[in-house]
């Protein structure tokens, strides 16, 4: 059995958050907003498809060639040789000297990028498999916490403690008791691997947010670097938590609501519409 490092947050350190702003915080999604939602999308994507298909046939073309495959086509077009807008240069838009201030800034810049996947079991605990990314070859460390990191996925970028952090997280979601049974033998077949020890609610402090993580022996040494990234993505957790909840809620609905959509108004096959021409110089002409 593992020794359990525990480490328990009593306090929250200040956040600049970069994704909220000044927008208000989001709001849950009826069925019938969802669908509405997807709905103009939909229409709006087809208008956009419309367009852009009346914009390749504007040019007169010399010939054609049809390619079919399955129910889609893909129609060849070539055409008369089309200008290209020469591109401005790049130093017009983007002085090449930076600033002093933007030196300064840089230099002040600490970044570290949150990277790991996570299986969350019965909707309650997570499992985080953690490598520390500057030791080539590193042995993956296990961390168990009470937060569900499926609500973790909208996280990106935000800052604690002088820290710019950037968040890409894997996340599968477990149901232990999930089978299905072998047609000939009747056995039970659980298509997810279940690890021998699983963390209660119990196991962790009643109303905080925390995280074990488990080592070997009790001495052995833990990067440093862990309980810094872990510290400030479950900080944000708790600060944004209300937040993040219903932003999970709202992906939930939209996701639904293209299913349901999908069944009623199945996207039609779009064919494939392509001008080419003859490469030439625009210095040319």
């Amino acid at each position: 059995m593992k020794v359990a490092n525990r480490i328990t947050f009593a306090a929250f350190a200040a956040f600049v958050h970069f994704s909220y702003g000044e927008t208000p915080p989001p709001v849950p999604l009826s069925e019938d907003e969802a669908m509405a939602i997807v709905e103009a999308q939909r229409d709006a994507h087809e208008i956009r498809e419309a367009e852009r298909k009346a914009r390749i046939l504007q040019a007169e073309a010399i010939s054609e060639q049809l390619l079919t495959k399955g129910e889609r086509q893909t129609v060849l077009r070539r055409v008369g040789w089309q200008a290209i807008e020469p591109l401005k240069a790049a130093a017009a838009k983007n002085p090449s000297q930076p600033t002093e201030a933007f030196i300064t800034e840089i230099e002040d810049y600490e970044h570290s990028m949150i990277s790991m996947s996570a299986t969350v079991f019965d909707d309650s605990v997570t499992r985080v498999t953690w490598r520390d990314p500057g030791v080539s070859g590193a042995e993956p460390i296990t961390v168990w916490t009470n937060v569900n990191f499926k609500y973790l996925r909208p996280i990106s970028n935000w800052e604690d403690n002088g820290v710019h952090y950037s968040y890409f997280g894997l996340t599968s979601e477990v149901d232990t008791e999930a089978y299905f049974t072998h047609p000939e033998t009747g056995e039970k077949i659980y298509p997810a691997t279940i690890p021998d020890w699983i963390p209660e609610t119990s196991d962790f402090p009643e109303g905080a947010v925390s995280y074990l993580v488990l080592v070997d022996e009790a001495e052995a040494a833990v990067p440093e670097l862990l309980y810094q990234q872990m510290d400030a993505l479950l900080r944000y957790f708790a600060e944004y938590e209300p937040e993040l909840l219903v932003m999970h809620q709202r992906s939930e609905a939209l996701q639904k609501a293209r299913e349901e959509l999908e069944k009623t108004r199945p996207t039609p096959e779009k064919d494939i519409v392509i001008n080419y021409w003859p490469i030439q110089s625009n210095t040319d002409f």
